[in-house]
């Protein structure tokens, strides 16, 4: 019998057999969901109980409903929670840690399968609903897409394309928690096998609590406890509307946000991230964030790190400072040994361990972002955060160089910001996700040092060269602006912001080191701060400290037709400072082709009283669409006009910028130099006033 047919027939008859159907049919998913929410299989038997009576009690509401098993999956998790909240009120923080750890010792398959179960049921609580459903009935109950369609009342194709989506989305979510499990394998994890088994007699005893009243009283207890739950939940949820258009709203999200239980983390000895190890002195609850970076609950002691620091080589920083001072390689510039970490060393609630894998000095290391290099230089990095408690698996990492710690969370991303444009270039002029998302994946080190210089930065992680990764960061930003699937978006964004919060993080240690109080960001940096404050909402990442090289390069200068936005190795009195001006005016070319794309970002996101330097906005106006020989001409190959100085270095195309200016930025062409200086200036003027019509960021 379908769901359907048992709960007609049992309001109909009282038919105990049609019950006992949807009692066998559903108690290994409540069971299973109880057990990972409470690590206590005698509670998650009373949580199952609870389940099953806050069913017969809501039966005739539910009569209608064809999706019985999201109900039982959400109510057994709202149930489990409620349970491990009133537990913890009994019990002190200590006894109830010394108690999982206990369980863990009895379990020993919890290391393994149980970190795997863990995650799977968080990843499947963050699954849309329709999503989930059709993954639970299609892999743990076992029915065929035909029967899966004909419950929900869903088309098959429909239902197919769920269960495909459903999972990639945890596929990308397990391997977010540190499981690299392949989609052959993947419909494994989801078997009835995997669950944890409910004892025998569980299903007799929830017929008989339903349908006999035989009841525990602390499942009576606890199924009253979530029905009055559940009814103030409906009414919260009918009453956020209209909380949210009053000036209580923020308040009342805050606090049904803290509301929220937190998850239960698997208890992990040793951590691994980027090809870097991490050992604890015992198992301790990790988590990771929505970038997949991990995070531990502590305060805990690292006993060790692999590849382990020897030599001044593999170094490791705990919470690194102001970017001139670096303890990573002992043959980079201004190595300072005394900040390297050493250990066993203790991480407290809001410290942060970066470690690194060194390379010896004339050893070839390939980067992914550009050819082999000799030298003494970084290879990888990667971050671990220690946290007072586990936070919500949408959060951001926070940063970490600098000394403030805020955590963010993709939840609140405000998504509809991004526009959906089309793009009219080719395939091949278009934007290179993998290539991005890869480039975004790992965290970036900012050093002080410039150009060829920069051996600090991981070559694994980031590119060496200020002006790839500004270029980078524009199309990224110019990708998320296109007309394509959400899905498609996703990844590319969270890193995106995830590299935007870390730069406000080294602007924060800039400013907190005297020594680097005046220094000014690389180029393309200010830009990734703004975007992750536009799109978080967040005041202090729209207003980031300190200074920038684009608020320091771009100006204006006197022209006999007026103030001309300029960049300041074109200016005159820069390049007679210069020792060699035509190295001046290359890197001009590269920083001004690099920054294009940021440059129509911040125009298409209306951003411009945010960004707060009109000269750079005017100035990118006039290399891109300068009638000027040296003006704004790409050729084939991206470079900036038609002389090019280092080829080589041109590893960012910059076509995809290039279509984007065509298509959204301006339809007419610049008049020629032959119609006047006069005309010029018009036409430049004519761009002005998207700028005046844009309303400050709130």
């Amino acid at each position: 019998m379908s769901d359907a047919e048992c709960l007609r027939k049992f309001l109909a008859t009282g038919s105990p057999e049609a019950f006992g159907v949807l009692v066998e049919r559903y108690q290994g998913l409540v069971y299973a969901r109880c057990v990972w929410v409470l690590q206590d299989p005698s509670e998650a038997e009373d949580a199952t109980q609870a389940t099953f009576l806050v069913f017969f009690k809501k039966i005739r509401s539910l009569a209608n409903s064809g999706n019985l098993a999201g109900w039982f999956y959400r109510t057994a998790e709202f149930t489990a929670r409620n349970l491990l909240k009133m537990r913890r009120r009994r019990e002190r923080h200590a006894q109830e840690v010394r108690a999982m750890n206990e369980l863990r010792e009895a379990a020993p398959e919890a290391d393994s399968d149980g970190k795997a179960r863990a995650a799977l049921y968080v990843a499947l609580g963050q699954l849309p609903e329709a999503t989930r459903d059709a993954l639970v009935r299609h892999f743990f109950m076992g029915m065929s897409l035909a029967e899966v369609a004909a419950e929900s009342g869903a088309p098959p194709r429909t239902v197919s394309s769920r269960v495909q989506s459903g999972l990639e989305k945890l596929r990308r979510a397990l391997k977010r928690h540190g499981l690299t499990v392949s989609a052959a394998a993947l419909p494994a994890l989801l078997s009835p096998a995997f669950l944890p088994h409910a004892p025998a007699h569980l299903s007799s005893a929830l017929q008989a609590a339903c349908l006999g009243g035989s009841a525990s009283a602390a499942s009576t207890a606890l199924a009253g406890t979530t029905l009055q739950a559940l009814a103030m939940a409906k009414v919260k949820a009918a009453l956020l509307p209209l909380l949210a258009v009053s000036v209580l709203a923020a308040g009342t999200a805050a606090v049904l946000q803290s509301s929220r239980s937190r998850p239960v983390l698997p208890l992990v000895q040793s951590i691994q991230r980027f090809g870097i190890t991490w050992r604890l002195d015992r198992p301790a609850p990790v988590g990771y964030f929505v970038n997949g970076d991990p995070y531990v609950v502590g305060p805990v002691t690292i006993v060790s790190v692999e590849p382990a620091p020897h030599d001044g080589l593999h170094g490791s920083m705990k919470n690194p400072g102001a970017p001139d001072r670096f303890a990573l390689h002992r043959e980079v510039r201004g190595y300072e040994a005394e900040r390297a970490a050493e250990f066993p060393l203790e991480l407290k609630p809001g410290d942060t361990l970066l470690s690194t894998i060194g390379a010896s000095g004339g050893e070839q290391v390939a980067r992914p972002y550009g050819g082999p290099v000799a030298g003494p230089l970084v290879r990888a990095a990667a971050v671990l955060t220690c946290l007072g408690a586990a936070v919500s698996a949408d959060s951001f990492r926070p940063p970490f160089a600098g000394s403030e710690r805020p955590i963010f969370r993709a939840e609140g991303l405000r998504r509809e910001l991004l526009p959906n444009l089309a793009f009219s270039g080719r395939p091949e002029e278009g934007p290179d996700w993998a290539r991005m998302e890869r480039m975004l994946e790992r965290p970036w080190l900012e050093t002080a040092e410039r150009g060829l210089h920069n051996l600090n930065r991981p070559a694994e992680n980031m590119p060496r060269l200020d002006y790839i990764a500004a270029r980078c960061i524009g199309d990224a930003s110019l990708a998320l602006c296109l007309d394509v699937p959400a899905e498609k978006k996703e990844t590319l964004l969270i890193r995106l912001v995830q590299l935007g919060i870390d730069e406000y993080g080294w602007q924060r240690a800039r400013l907190e080191d005297p020594g680097a109080a005046g220094e000014s960001a690389g180029i393309g940096r200010k830009w990734s701060i703004l975007l992750a404050g536009l799109l978080l909402g967040e005041p202090s990442l729209l207003s980031p400290p300190g200074v920038f090289a684009e608020d320091v390069r771009a100006g204006y200068a006197e022209a006999p037709t007026g103030p001309l936005a300029t960049w300041s190795e074109e200016l005159p009195e820069r390049s007679k400072e210069e020792k060699d001006p035509a190295d001046a005016e290359n890197r001009r070319r590269q920083a001004s082709a690099a920054l294009a794309g940021q440059a129509l970002a911040v125009r298409l996101l209306k951003a411009e009283l945010a960004w707060g330097h009109p000269a750079f906005l005017d100035y990118m106006d006039r290399w891109m669409f300068s009638p000027e020989p040296e003006g704004g001409r790409y050729d084939e190959r991206g470079a900036k006009g038609e002389t090019r100085v280092r080829p080589a270095e041109d590893l960012w195309s910059a076509r995809f910028a290039q279509c984007m200016w065509k298509d959204h930025r301006r339809l007419s062409a610049a008049p020629a130099a032959a119609a006047g200086a006069e005309a010029q200036k018009g036409w430049l003027e004519d761009l002005k006033p998207a700028q005046a019509q844009t309303s400050p960021i709130r």
